[in-house]
């Protein structure tokens, strides 16, 4: 006879979820690197979406996902979503006392001039 399963703790749950988030991340880089732009606006979505009302939200590591969110929504002409997530690694650069990369700062505006005439 077996002894009934344990339930997760809370240590080993809040273990799973920094694993997701982090596998999300590696697995997004690598849709990006190859220019698997759904793929990876899928996965760097998902990783953003479970940390939203999360304070470690508020890392470098995050910064990246919106960064890179941005770059993969752009190349799918989602012009609104390009802007928004652009937007969001700007607001949170800042709180980090961190630059928005330069060289996407041409895009950026290019995103949010579509997303204009969207509107």
């Amino acid at each position: 006879r077996r002894p009934p399963r344990s339930t997760q703790g809370v240590s080993s749950a809040a273990s799973d979820v920094y694993k997701r988030q982090y596998v999300g991340t590696l697995l997004g880089q690598l849709y990006l690197e190859r220019s698997l732009w759904n793929e990876a606006a899928i996965q760097f979505s998902s990783v953003l979406r479970n940390v939203r009302n999360n304070k470690k939200s508020q890392s470098g590591r995050f910064l990246q996902s919106y960064v890179s969110l941005g770059i993969a929504t752009f190349n799918l002409k989602l012009w609104c979503d390009a802007d928004e997530s652009w937007n969001n690694a700007i607001s949170l650069a800042q709180k980090l006392n961190k630059d928005f990369p330069s060289w996407l700062i041409k895009f950026k505006e290019e995103a949010e001039k579509k997303r204009k005439l969207k509107s």
